[in-house]
């Protein structure tokens, strides 16, 4: 699984790297915290990160304040939604000067009736709550201060959340190079798609940005991969459900093919060629168990003598599990002696439950 994070033990330190959205990859926040646990020094917490799932967050942010060794942030690119509250977990926070820190309203995407929804909104003004303390007693704001901001989603420079006490001091631009924050132009193919898809205009940045609901560049960057990330997310379930549905697929037809020879539609030695026509095409498959019935069925209004080609209890003690191998012997055999095949039969299917 992809993990969201990395730890670096260093000589007098260990650097731990968040870059990348948190809790949506398969590593959550109980593997995190297990590895933190297991630091004893100080921790320098390298964050770029567009935000994650609350309640990862919320775990993130317990464990390293919890922590016994001191923790610095590093904020190198962007800290929004999620890890704006991750980066207030340091005894310090520094911030690049070319880098953005975002707070807005917790979200959650839900169905349901109306008591559900209730209930939902009810959680999510509890989790603000929640949110609110936490940067308020971060900050030089007050709660109601904080509230407004979240409302607004608010975008933060370097200069405007060291302003505002969010983080303690801004250090000279730090060069990023990672999933969320790279040069701009490398998502001009999904621009492009934007331009061509949801906004029929010429396509000016100005445009782009409208289409985008953002201000700048770096903002939409971060709308961007987000974006993106969720689009991925999307195709790995699908991929899995894909999955999921070829085998269930696979079941029925290797399930028809039982029941045709079950049936003695076809022969066992037949079950190789049958799947290989079942998997191109059903009704290839239908049409070669109408065809092996036909020539059974001819077989049944001809006169044939049981030979020893055909006979199984020539080379030895007649059994069912000879007779299906062979339909023309146990066509013959049927005719002329019905009781018979009917004993070796129900013996083979009481041997074989």
């Amino acid at each position: 699984m992809k993990k969201w994070y990395k730890i670096v033990n260093q000589a007098s330190h260990t650097d731990v790297y968040i870059y990348d959205e948190i809790g949506f990859w398969g590593t959550t926040a109980k593997a995190f915290a297990k590895e933190i646990k297991a630091i004893s020094g100080d921790i320098i917490l390298h964050l770029n990160s567009p935000g994650g799932q609350v309640f990862d967050g919320l775990a993130i942010y317990n464990v390293l304040r919890g922590h016994s060794g001191s923790v610095k942030t590093i904020i190198e690119g962007i800290a929004a939604s999620m890890a704006s509250i991750i980066a207030l977990a340091g005894d310090s926070v520094e911030m690049s000067e070319n880098s953005m820190y975002m707070i807005h309203n917790p979200l959650i995407s839900i169905t349901g009736d109306s008591e559900e929804l209730k209930k939902t909104a009810g959680l999510l003004d509890q989790i603000k709550e929640q949110l609110v303390n936490i940067y308020a007693s971060h900050s030089n704001l007050s709660a109601e201060e904080i509230s407004d901001l979240m409302d607004k989603e608010t975008w933060l420079s370097a200069q405007d959340a060291l302003d505002k006490g969010f983080i303690s001091s801004i250090i000279p631009n730090v060069p990023v190079k990672n999933y969320f924050v790279n040069q701009f132009e490398d998502n001009v193919e999904y621009l492009n798609f934007i331009k061509n898809n949801q906004n029929p205009m010429e396509g000016s940045m100005e445009e782009i940005l409208k289409a985008l609901g953002v201000k700048s560049e770096t903002e939409a960057v971060v709308k961007i991969d987000a974006i993106n990330a969720k689009f991925a997310k999307i195709a790995d379930e699908n991929e899995v459900l894909r999955k999921e549905n070829e085998k269930l697929i696979a079941d029925a037809r290797e399930a028809k093919i039982i029941q045709a020879i079950a049936e003695g539609k076809i022969a066992p030695s037949q079950k190789a060629f049958a799947s290989t026509l079942i998997a191109k095409e059903e009704t290839l498959f239908e049409e070669f168990v109408k065809a092996n019935e036909g020539l059974k069925s001819k077989a049944l209004l001809n006169e044939v003598d049981i030979t020893n080609s055909g006979n199984p209890e020539a080379n030895g003690e007649m059994t069912f599990d000879k007779l299906i191998e062979d339909p023309e012997a146990a066509t013959n055999l049927l005719k002329t002696n019905p009781e018979e095949y009917e004993r070796l039969k129900n013996k083979y299917m009481e041997d074989n439950r």
